[in-house]
């Protein structure tokens, strides 16, 4: 069980007894997947070698999106696949922050608010690209709902290629820094949002000093190519909130990790007790339904073709290198050798439930903690 996991099972009790709102369902969803992760509660698999007999269990893993341990393997597959995507022209990310009585509507009511957030973001983009382009963009959009103190801070994520579709099939590549003028973001962003908060959230009326903040948008091209923003997206949302190589200290009354203060580009620490630890990772947990990625434009999930012709249009014109390269083959996936007879053969699996894996391998792992209803 991880640095985490534990944590969360031992403090997961008090820290939520103590709560003085009541707990949403996701949170003791996420907190039952994250401290089975990886034990017999789960279930899990027998790898037999065949020439010795020489058995090897692997619990199976809970796939949370909270969860430090999972889905690397899901990170390079989404990271590969959008790689396969990429056009041989500039890259921007595009990065959209909400005042403090929208974020709160996020994490209130996740499921439309995070919905309607990121529509609100593709929207607007789509409404200033068209009248200062001409044409659509593709966004990949991304909600991010977490700073890296763990602290609630909803905002937007999107990679945009620098081209713009024209209605007639043509495209225009935009070169150099500039891809919308963020004056005019800014103006009908704010409006866009609160019609679609208050026409998908019940009673939702945000106070009317909103209209005189700072409505926080920034773009900046991507000069080192976009896989590096690919990387840290994969990293974000096929990820925990929290490495556990950041945790620096943990105890029966302080847990503390170190983090990258954006701000200062300075390595701080935070501490804490360990119930307001587990309340602060536990508030991520998004619901289920709810997709934290979305395409818009011709990065669409209906306009594969049309990427896929922008793709070929473009590699005719700037060459055959246009496309990312094709993964190769490392050979990880070969058979590794038994530890007990050396033999390469496969092996052969076996799945196993709950009931059986907790009979045969229950002394490997500890048991979740109980939760009260």
């Amino acid at each position: 069980m991880g640095i985490i996991a534990d944590i969360l099972r031992r403090h997961a009790p008090a820290a939520l007894s103590a709560c003085t709102h009541p707990v949403p369902l996701r949170w003791y969803r996420a907190l039952r997947r994250i401290t089975s992760c990886r034990t017999v509660r789960l279930g899990g698999c027998v790898d037999t070698c065949p020439d010795c007999g020489h058995g090897e269990f692997a619990p199976y893993s809970c796939r949370d999106r909270l969860c430090p341990v999972c889905r690397g393997s899901e990170a390079a597959s989404w990271l590969e696949a959008r790689r396969g995507e990429l056009l041989p022209v500039p890259y921007f990310h595009f990065v959209v922050t909400v005042p403090t009585a929208y974020s709160r509507a996020v994490r209130d009511c996740p499921h439309a608010a995070g919905k309607e957030l990121m529509q609100a973001v593709a929207e607007a983009s789509q409404a200033v690209a068209c009248e200062f382009h001409g044409g659509e963009l593709g966004i990949l959009a991304v909600l991010h709902t977490w700073g890296r103190n763990l602290s609630w801070h909803a905002h937007m994520h999107c990679l945009i290629p620098g081209v713009v579709l024209r209605p007639d099939g043509s495209y225009k590549v935009l070169h150099g820094k500039f891809l919308l003028p963020l004056p005019a973001f800014k103006k009908i962003f704010p409006a866009i949002l609160t019609r679609r908060f208050r026409k998908a959230i019940p009673g939702f009326d945000p106070p009317g000093q909103v209209w005189r903040q700072r409505w926080n948008a920034k773009v900046r091209a991507c000069v080192e190519g976009p896989g590096i923003v690919l990387k840290y997206l994969a990293r974000y949302v096929r990820t925990g909130p929290l490495h556990e190589a950041q945790i620096v200290h943990v105890d029966d009354q302080q847990v503390a990790f170190r983090y990258l203060n954006h701000r200062t580009s300075k390595v701080e620490v935070w501490c804490g007790a360990p119930e307001v630890f587990v309340r602060r990772y536990l508030q991520h947990a998004l619901p289920r339904g709810l997709h934290r990625i979305r395409y818009y434009g011709f990065l669409g999930p209906s306009r594969r073709r049309t990427l896929r012709a922008l793709q070929v249009g473009m590699i005719a014109r700037f060459g055959p290198s246009a496309l990312a390269p094709t993964p190769q083959d490392d050979g990880s996936s070969a058979s590794l050798p038994c530890p007990q007879c050396g033999s390469t053969r496969p092996r052969v699996r076996q799945y196993l439930g709950f009931a059986l894996a907790a009979l045969r391998f229950g002394h490997l792992s500890r048991a979740p903690p109980c939760m009260a209803s």
